[in-house]
């Protein structure tokens, strides 16, 4: 119940305007696009890459964000993309790569400067706690987040009466919660970047999966639209490409946009609030890709043109 409490109580904060969370993407995106004007329009091309490559380095995530908002957003609104992108490519090239996959409490306030006094916090509660499962402090505090809340999920439920252990649950939740919201938003803005300098990584995995998810995921219908942009913009510029992926990503598109509630037998209430967000990014996706494709987009997208007959 602790570890279900928890949960509830750390998606509500992302979800109605914590601090790092939901709401706040879109003033760091408004933000971002002003700075990325002025840099572009009146300092130039040498103090876009400077300030770029400075928040970038920057162990914050808000900075890391508004970075790669910066990034995007002048290599998009250049005259001469292939000029800013020339000397913003090692920075997008770098910041595709990351996936934040496995951080654990030892580096997951080094990552994020915005956790690190929670992740202290959590790190306290452990040593409250000493041995989970059998295992000590210093193997707990090396394990992924993920796993780590598996671990005290299984000891709460062996000892629901130890407080000491439900705080500990509740702050390591917590603080998972907002690191996934964290890496999510910035792999999302790094794809979105590499797509907008038609730098695509060796490995496509590493656009489609950010993009994806977030266009699943966000409740926001702002920033799901602009996810929904960015993928729409990644299958346009892979309709040439082969092997393509586009066939695969429209055909999950559609099958998201036309997902059939009735089909479900139970928790129908629940199934739609869940559900809701998943359709409206894939519909909201298939009209940006409609958009960029234009009056072709029926035959440069078959699968599309199969659902629709």
């Amino acid at each position: 119940k602790a570890a279900v409490k928890s949960k509830r109580s750390a998606e509500a904060k992302l979800r109605f305007g914590y601090p790092a969370g939901r709401t706040a993407a879109n003033v760091r995106v408004d933000v971002g696009r002003c700075l990325a004007s002025y840099l572009c329009e009146v300092e130039g091309e040498t103090a876009l890459v400077e300030t770029v490559g400075g928040l970038l380095s920057s162990a914050s995530y808000r900075r890391k964000l508004l970075g790669l908002v910066v990034s995007g957003d002048a290599i998009r609104r250049s005259s001469s993309p292939e000029r800013h992108t020339k000397g913003l490519a090692p920075h997008v090239s770098s910041s595709v790569q990351v996936t934040y996959k496995g951080l654990s409490l030892l580096d997951v306030g080094a990552t994020f400067a915005e956790l690190e006094q929670r992740a202290g916090a959590a790190k306290a509660a452990l040593v409250r706690v000493g041995t989970v499962s059998g295992k000590p402090q210093e193997g707990l505090l090396g394990l992924p987040l993920k796993s780590l809340l598996a671990e005290l999920s299984e000891a709460v439920r062996a000892s629901p009466a130890d407080d000491s252990l439900a705080g500990a649950v509740n702050l390591a939740n917590s603080l998972h919660a907002e690191a996934s919201l964290m890496a999510g938003r910035l792999r999302t803005e790094a794809a979105s970047c590499a797509i907008a300098s038609a730098a695509l990584p060796p490995k496509l995995n590493l656009v489609i999966q950010p993009l994806m998810d977030a266009v699943r995921t966000e409740t926001d219908p702002r920033y799901r639209r602009r996810c929904g942009r960015a993928l729409a913009g990644l299958i346009h510029l892979c309709r040439d490409r082969q092997p393509s992926p586009n066939a695969k990503l429209v055909k999950n598109l559609c099958n998201r946009a036309t997902v059939d509630i009735l089909a479900f037998t139970s928790n129908r209430e629940a199934l739609l609030s869940d559900l809701g967000p998943v359709r409206a990014g894939a519909v909201a996706t298939l009209e940006e890709a409609i958009t960029h494709f234009g009056a072709s987009a029926l035959d440069d997208l078959p699968v599309l043109k199969a659902k629709l007959v």
